[in-house]
């Protein structure tokens, strides 16, 4: 067995895609897992193969609108936990899960940064499988983190999504509709978000950790950035549909675990990144 060498799920996918070269920049050999992930024989017979001593587990059932409420989170729990209890045997020695903020409680009322110690009473089946799943890795015989990852947005983003929704109306000059925006949020662009989650496979911590930006924005504030560095600010639509009453008014974490005992204290700056990502939007309308 290679002293570092990581197997990585959801290699392809909108966070995946991003771990895999600051992984070779820490110095591990780097797996993605192909295959089906479903298939508990397949799983078996590709970790027996390559022993890997780390594990990256980010692949998910992932459908834009759908996954919050599909059944199929149940069965990528099962899967998951084949893969973990698979991987041990094989010798592995650190597991990295991502989970997400759906693990909270987004009903509380108070606006304190969540915390990793705060109570979690997720209010959707993909929320209440990602914390299920986390649970029984904290029981299992091996070295294991969990990524509580908060809101995203970065490259090849699915374009229903906030952000390329909003950058693709903002540049034909189109109304951007949106809520009233009021809700308050932690976006991270998945590149940061890939550095993060590397250097927390590679550290000893353990237990959740909650990976996001350190930067509390308004969903207002965001859409009119984005629509300004477009250059049409006129585009705002604020309160032009209406809220959803289960949508959490506050989602912003705590990050001392990543800044302190994880050490990544990277800074996001938000402004260029998406002028980044809107450049690239122009340049994929022109041709």
């Amino acid at each position: 067995m290679s002293d570092k060498t990581v197997l990585v799920t959801g290699a392809g996918g909108f966070i995946g895609r991003q771990t895999l070269q600051p992984l070779c920049d820490l110095g591990y050999k780097v797996h993605v897992f192909e295959g089906d992930l479903l298939d508990s024989a397949i799983t078996d017979k590709l970790l027996a193969k390559l022993r890997p001593s780390h594990l990256l587990h980010v692949a998910w059932y992932a459908e834009h609108g759908k996954f919050w409420m599909a059944p199929e989170n149940t069965v990528w729990l099962e899967a998951s936990t084949h893969l973990f209890k698979s991987f041990i045997a094989g010798g592995g020695r650190r597991i990295l899960g991502v989970g997400s903020c759906a693990e909270y409680d987004w009903q509380r009322k108070d606006k304190t940064p969540w915390k990793e110690t705060d109570p979690c009473r997720p209010h959707t089946p993909y929320g209440q499988a990602k914390l299920a799943l986390q649970q029984r890795l904290a029981a299992l015989p091996v070295s294991s983190a969990w990524a509580r990852v908060f809101l995203l947005f970065g490259p090849d983003e699915k374009p229903e999504r906030l952000v390329p929704y909003a950058i693709r109306k903002a540049l034909a000059g189109e109304p951007v509709l949106c809520t009233e925006g009021t809700q308050l949020r932690d976006f991270i662009d998945t590149r940061i978000c890939g550095r993060a989650l590397a250097q927390l496979l590679d550290s000893g911590v353990t237990g959740p950790v909650n990976v996001a930006s350190g930067e509390t924005i308004s969903v207002a504030d965001l859409v009119k950035l984005v629509c300004g560095l477009c250059g049409h600010p006129e585009s705002v639509k604020l309160g032009a549909i209406p809220m959803n009453k289960d949508d959490p008014p506050f989602m912003v974490p705590d990050l001392s675990r990543l800044r302190n005992e994880a050490k990544f204290r990277e800074h996001q700056d938000t402004r260029q990144l998406l002028s980044g990502l809107i450049a690239q939007q122009r340049e994929k309308s022109r041709g």
